[in-house]
């Protein structure tokens, strides 16, 4: 997995660190190459976080650029699966 090509999110991804996701995630969707999103170490993950990374998903879609989950941890995964992302994030975002 390249660092420059990469986000990998932190233990806690909240409201407050959802800030701070945004300008990372902006600063990708436009990356020619594809994306991976590091998930492994995440312990909690709220909705707006969510929501920043869904709308990077999308983003990247519509101009045909790729974006990998990496080894989503299973409270990234049991949050995904609580807030009815598990499907989206199956269907867009090719697991690595």
């Amino acid at each position: 997995m390249s660092a420059q090509h990469s986000i990998v999110l932190p233990a806690i991804l909240d409201i407050s660190a959802a800030a701070d996701l945004l300008v990372t995630c902006r600063d990708m969707q436009d990356q020619a190459e594809p994306v991976t999103i590091d998930a492994s170490a995440i312990e909690r993950i709220t909705t707006p976080a969510f929501q920043v990374l869904i709308a990077l998903i999308k983003t990247r879609k519509t101009t045909d650029k790729a974006t990998q989950l990496h080894a989503p941890s299973p409270a990234f995964s049991d949050a995904a699966s609580a807030l009815g992302f598990t499907a989206f994030l199956k269907e867009e975002a090719a697991h690595g």
